[in-house]
């Protein structure tokens, strides 16, 4: 499993606002890394565990080894927590990696 290309991030998310990220996942000689699957889990302090994932449009695959995470301003004012943590779940040739990168995530009022 490939593992490498992907940087640790930390999302801030403003609440009422839209947030897009690029992931770009390349392997050792840059060529793109084609996944099974992929999806982001949330885990905020006082909130209920969430994903975004490819099945309800939030972490869509571009194309080879490029996602997009894109939250509507709608998405974002639903966001009733402040802080958490998250992390990228993958799936390449069949092999889980439930951990691929993970960081701390925020959402701010401004």
């Amino acid at each position: 499993m490939a593992t490498r290309g992907v940087s640790s991030w930390t999302a801030v998310i403003v609440r009422g606002g839209v947030f897009q990220k690029t992931f770009i996942l390349t392997d050792d000689v840059g060529a793109p890394i084609t996944l099974d699957s992929a999806q982001i889990n949330v885990t905020p302090n006082g909130s209920a565990a969430f994903s975004w994932t490819q099945a309800n449009g939030k972490f869509t695959n571009v194309s080879p080894g490029v996602y997009d995470l894109d939250l509507t301003a709608s998405d974002t004012t639903a966001l009733v927590w402040d802080s958490g943590v998250y992390d990228m779940a993958v799936v390449e040739s069949g092999d889980a990696n439930p951990c691929l990168i993970h960081g701390l995530i925020f959402v701010s009022d401004c």
